[in-house]
């Protein structure tokens, strides 16, 4: 007996407003030599920014897929050294919001005022810019709208992946 791990898509009538499946099928196109070969369904990742809420106050927001958030919540927690233990973390909440999702962390005192201390930026180097964003309000504010109707000719993506530095 084999079991299919395969992701499903929730169907679109039975998510509520702002969640999202962790992975949706489309078509893509796939390309030989520089050329369009065929177009096949296949399944591609989500994400959706998730604000990082300790005690009331947002700390931070990150890229991530829409599910396990819970256990999302409590590895960021505890990989950042904001909790020293999971015994640290009372209560985890999580709210969609049109923005993205919200994580309402309710954690110790003692964690809480330490977090207070040390808050620092954890802007992301590399990528869109969303991660470590303090906030979802603050999301809203600095990424502009997309460019409608924008078309990139494969020529001109591979010159620009060829202008990339090496390393």
């Amino acid at each position: 007996m084999s079991t299919d791990l395969t992701p499903q898509a929730v169907p679109d009538a039975a998510l509520q407003p702002a969640e999202q499946p962790a992975a949706q099928q489309q078509t893509v196109t796939r390309y030989r030599t520089g050329q369009p070969a065929h177009s096949v369904q296949d399944w591609l990742a989500q994400e959706v920014p998730v604000a990082m809420v300790y005690n009331g106050i947002s700390h931070a927001v990150m890229m991530a897929s829409p599910s396990d958030l819970d256990d999302f919540g409590r590895g960021f927690s505890l990989a950042e050294g904001i909790v020293d233990h999971a015994g640290q973390i009372y209560d985890l909440d999580i709210q969609h919001t049109e923005e993205g999702i919200a994580l309402h962390i309710t954690i110790a005192s003692a964690a809480f005022d330490r977090l207070k201390q040390k808050r620092r930026s954890l802007t992301g180097r590399t990528g869109c810019g969303v991660c470590g964003t303090e906030s979802l309000a603050m999301l809203a504010q600095q990424v502009p709208p997309p460019v409608q109707g924008a078309d990139v000719s494969l020529q001109a993506l591979l010159q620009a992946l060829q202008a990339l530095p090496a390393g």
